[in-house]
């Protein structure tokens, strides 16, 4: 972290201190904002748009508002990834007195959060290329579409009390989060050649 901050100055300091200080109070006091119901939503920015604009700046040393909206789709994948282990752990959380954004929508409505989010990426992806935002080889992350379809199927499908039947959706929206993630930049760099 240091020498990306020797390399991208203050404002990768503040993005830093601001990832760092989000991972921290996810689970800490006096916040823990994961036990709030707030875990969704800050790991959608602290890990999509945050991420995203950080690397960015420190690859360009500059910022483009084109990268903000590229960085969209990955913050709901990245969030998916959080609402599949809440939606699969809702009845032990409840238990356990935790809070998640799962548990403060219940299981059915968790579900349709979950497919949201999933869909989402692609619904903003297309509608970024159909702005001229992202280049048209950006449809090349619709190639990870039958994985997606089948981690929403999973989760619409899911019940409170059958919690193994998506034991492992998390893994699989990660999958897909990686997929999806690196085919966007294959896009980004073959627009940018092609530009």
């Amino acid at each position: 972290g240091l020498f990306l901050v020797a390399v991208g100055g203050l404002p990768i300091l503040i993005l830093g201190l601001v990832g760092m200080a989000g991972g921290f109070l996810y689970t800490a006091g006096p916040v823990a904002y994961k036990y709030w119901g707030l875990g969704d939503v800050l790991v959608f920015w602290l890990m999509g748009p945050l991420m995203v604009i950080g690397a960015f700046y420190v690859l360009t040393g500059g910022y483009d508002p084109r990268v903000l909206l590229a960085s969209l789709p990955i913050g709901c994948l990245v969030a998916a990834i959080l609402s599949a282990n809440n939606l699969r752990d809702v009845a032990h959380d409840r238990r356990a007195g935790i809070t998640t954004t799962a548990c403060l929508l219940g299981h059915r409505a968790a579900r349709w959060e979950y497919a949201g989010l999933v869909l989402s990426a692609y619904g903003i992806t297309l509608a970024l290329i159909g702005f001229g935002a992202l280049p048209v080889w950006s449809l090349a992350a619709g190639l990870t579409g039958p994985l997606a379809a089948s981690n929403v199927r999973r989760a619409l499908g899911s019940e409170p009390e059958r919690p193994e039947g998506i034991a492992d959706l998390d893994q699989k929206t990660a999958l897909l989060h990686l997929s999806f993630g690196l085919l966007l930049i294959v896009s980004l760099l073959l627009g940018t050649l092609s530009a």
